[in-house]
């Protein structure tokens, strides 16, 4: 689920600068989508952005050369609308949650 991932994600300081970074680039740069790329053997990063929404939009092969060695590179994508949606089902949820006295 990723509104809980999301929410486990506060409490981890390089998600929560994956989180902030992504909300300024949509609410105050006023971008429609984020990319980046991350080697697949980078599986802490891949949980991170994972966790701050990103979703796997596939995989580049022999994507770059580094000390002679060919390296694939796994392209991860967030848009405005899933990001925003997800965020509105968060605050939903935070505010049911504040009406019934549960803590999030």
């Amino acid at each position: 689920n990723l509104r809980r991932q999301r929410q486990m994600c506060i409490r981890d300081r390089g998600c929560a600068a994956v989180t902030g970074a992504t909300r300024f680039a949509f609410e105050q740069l006023g971008l429609e989508k984020l990319y980046l790329h991350v080697r697949p053997d980078n599986t802490a990063a891949i949980r991170i952005y994972e966790k701050a929404g990103f979703y796997n939009e596939g995989c580049l092969q022999s994507e770059f050369i580094y000390k002679g060695m060919r390296w694939d590179l796994i392209r991860m994508g967030l848009d405005r609308v899933r990001w925003r949606t997800e965020l509105a089902g968060e605050q939903e949820t935070a505010r049911a949650a504040e009406g019934d006295g549960t803590k999030l």
